[in-house]
């Protein structure tokens, strides 16, 4: 049973990794390669859909194929007793479109193996071809060889490696959008082995090593490092041009120079190969790389490797030197192509892995219809608000649909509106409620662990820019179990901080303002109804505070100046409007509510208005919707132009016990006036109760679940009324 149910894991593991290459960085542009080539300024007016070089890319793109390893004695337990070892399984490839041709390789101890499938010839990469719609049988031997310092080891750690659809190169002036699912690595498997006798030894031509890079340092700000510096799964390693200046790798005669990263590591030590049109080469003179990775660096390493040509394939393999077979992951980088100088490329962003991943938003919508269709990224984010006052950078986020093992849930992204373009830039475990964005910036506090992972060593505040520069750092905050830090807002005014925070022997939230070096200057004001200001919004010389208590349970908007006298009384939002969030809509600063949900409550608190900060009147205003349930879900466009409220009807039969079916209402109404402009109503039986709702400036939209991943609805603003 055991084998069974190791062969089932390995075989659904597998399903996942050809198709969305999962655990490797090239995951990072796997939802962006659907169609390469859309219509592009760079195209010259060509169809190339039509193009057999598309043709080829596109047959690539999915596939998968289900292992059974059952076969074998033990499948994750291996005894090497002076014979080749041999690994036996079937590989099903039923109902793919096209053949897949799988590359191997194999690590023991971190060490690149000799390795035949089926009979071929010795090799460190062998391919297998796996025809479609068929079951076939797979024979891996292996004559295990080790280096001198790994001899007197009695278990190391076996790895199977494969690369997806081997075979391909892409062609001509269409090799620039890159491989996306083509080319993907992954480890299919892995075992312990026993070693009863002694192996073959090798020597290996030195090493080149990383260099440990601390993560402040600004020569890291040009890359894309979503898990800069931090211990935890889910790492990735990544390729660049060198100094990243451009995203494809350029030759210099028939020299390659690119920066290789770890974004994240899973253990502290990985040997790292190159590999050129999948054999591997030196590196820096050098037969291979090893990295000592630690918690707050960056390992880094420019690489160099010589006899490249052009449109050969590079990439990097990372493997980690572990005991833990049931962890070891290998790390693969991208597969980039090398060109030359003069080389015509044709690019798309949404498919080439950049130094950022960015997406192109459609400029166009469909004509034929008033609803909203569009399968742009944008749509697929939750919004935090503009950061700037001209309303060009708009915050966003998403949230992991499933626990991430790294505990960095939530993904922060910017949306350049004068370019179209999304530069996913940052992971945290900060949610959106942390965060006070505004001023052209967003700031949120956060902290390091102790090398061991075990106590904060250091308590600071960072504040970005659109470009997830960083333009401010508040460092120093005292370190202690009694001193709670909350929220923290930045003012390039004063060059000061401002921060919200608990400490023993008081019952009151404080805010204060602070010296960059976490030095506390002065109080300016605290309040013992509330527990703590969740965000601070920045207006000018106002601060806004987004309050929060649980007993009784409640939020508040309140408007203060720098010396913390209070510019507004505290205005109490209604419980129906689960409040947590500071947003900021073009002029007005308000509370988002993260509740979807109708569900309407009574209590002391008014149940029909929303408050908000008028920042160019300096005061706060009223919205009040036709019905008091409509509070249950507002959204505010980043705009700030309209408020969206939804709602559900339930329509019963006529002895009114039984439900028929439920009508989604959408209400519209202009921000500035309080007046309904539209009410939309989609087709019945289509509730939305407990789903996620976005106002963005174009369209509304439903989501299956409470995340983003799935687009149930679009509405445009002006949609016919029903």
């Amino acid at each position: 049973m055991k084998k069974l149910i190791i062969a089932s894991l390995l075989a659904i593991a597998l399903v996942f990794l050809l198709c969305s290459c999962a655990g490797t960085s090239e995951s990072d542009t796997q939802s962006l390669v659907s169609n390469p080539f859309e219509t592009s300024e760079n195209e010259n007016s060509e169809t190339p859909a039509n193009d057999e070089r598309y043709e080829l890319y596109d047959k690539y793109q999915s596939g998968a194929l289900q292992f059974d390893f059952s076969e074998m004695n033990d499948a994750q337990n291996i005894e090497y007793n002076g014979e080749k070892i041999n690994l036996t399984f079937s590989a099903n490839a039923a109902n793919n479109r096209e053949d897949i041709t799988i590359g191997y390789m194999a690590f023991i101890g971190g060490i690149p193996q000799v390795i035949s499938v089926n009979g071929s010839e010795e090799a460190e990469t062998v391919s297998v071809n796996f025809p479609k719609d068929e079951i076939k049988n797979v024979s891996i031997n292996i004559k295990p060889r080790i280096t001198k310092e790994l001899e007197d080891k009695k278990e190391l750690n076996l790895q199977i490696v494969s690369i997806f659809n081997i075979g391909y190169v892409p062609q001509g002036k269409y090799a620039g959008f890159g491989f996306g699912n083509i080319n993907a690595g992954s480890t299919v498997y892995t075992a312990c082995l026993t070693m009863n006798e002694k192996a073959e030894t090798v020597e290996l031509g030195g090493n080149a090593e990383f260099e440990n890079i601390p993560t402040s340092d600004s020569s890291l700000k040009s890359y894309t490092l979503k898990k800069a510096g931090k211990m935890s799964s889910g790492a990735m390693l990544k390729l660049y041009s060198k100094d990243n200046e451009t995203e494809h790798l350029i030759l210099d005669k028939s020299t390659q120079t690119c920066d290789v990263l770890f974004d994240g590591a899973d253990f502290d030590t990985y040997n790292v190969f190159f590999y050129v049109n999948h054999k591997r080469v030196q590196v820096n003179g050098k037969d291979y790389a090893t990295v000592s990775a630690k918690a707050g660096y960056v390992p880094k390493l420019t690489a160099t490797l010589e006899n490249v040509n052009n449109h050969d394939i590079v990439y990097a393999i990372a493997v980690p030197l572990t005991d833990d077979y049931t962890k070891a992951r290998i790390l693969k980088t991208t597969s980039r192509l090398s060109f030359s100088p003069d080389d015509e490329i044709i690019t798309n962003p949404a498919t080439q892995p950049p130094a950022d991943t960015s997406a192109d938003v459609p400029e166009s919508e469909p004509e034929n219809s008033n609803t909203a269709a569009s399968d742009s990224v944008l749509y697929k984010n939750n919004v935090v608000g503009y950061i700037d006052n001209d309303l060009n950078y708009l915050l966003l986020y998403k949230r992991a649909s499933d626990e991430p093992e790294d505990g960095l849930e939530y993904t922060y992204s910017v949306y350049d509106k004068s370019t179209g373009k999304i530069t996913e830039s940052l992971r945290s475990q900060k949610s959106p409620w942390d965060i006070s964005c505004c001023k052209g910036q967003f700031t949120y506090i956060d902290e390091n662990l102790t090398e061991d992972q075990s106590t904060t060593s250091e308590i600071f505040a960072v504040t970005y820019n659109e470009k997830f520069e960083e333009i401010s750092r508040l460092s120093g905050l005292t370190v202690s179990d009694s001193i709670h830090y909350i929220s923290a807002v930045y003012s390039k005014q004063l060059d000061k901080y401002f921060v919200c925070y608990r400490k023993d022997g008081r019952d009151e939230y404080i805010i204060s303002r602070f010296s960059k070096d976490g030095k506390e200057e002065k109080e300016l004001f605290s309040d013992s109804d509330y527990y703590y200001s969740s965000t601070m919004l920045l207006a000018d010389n106002r601060i806004i505070l987004c309050k929060y208590r649980a007993v009784p349970d409640g939020c508040s908007i309140q408007v203060i100046d720098f010396d913390g006298n209070e510019i507004t009384a505290d205005m109490p939002q209604s419980t129906d409007y689960y409040a947590l969030m500071g947003q900021k809509s073009g002029k007005y600063y308000c509370l988002l509510s993260n509740r979807t949900g109708y569900a309407f409550k009574t209590e002391e608190f008014p149940e029909d208005t929303l408050y908000l900060y008028d920042g160019e009147k300096d005061k706060i205003v009223e919205f009040t919707p036709e019905e008091a349930i409509e509070m249950g879900c507002v959204r505010i466009t980043p705009d700030g132009t309209k408020a969206v409220t939804i709602t559900e009807h339930e329509f019963l039969n006529e002895e009114q016990t039984n439900r028929l079916y439920t009508d989604l209402v959408i209400k519209i109404y202009d921000l500035d006036t309080g007046e309904k402009i539209n009410e939309i109503k989609n087709d019945k039986g289509s509730g939305v109760k407990g789903r996620n709702i976005q106002a963005f400036d174009d369209r509304i939209v439903v989501y299956d679940g409470s995340f983003t991943d799935y687009i149930l609805f679009q509405f445009r603003y002006d949609e016919q009324a029903g």
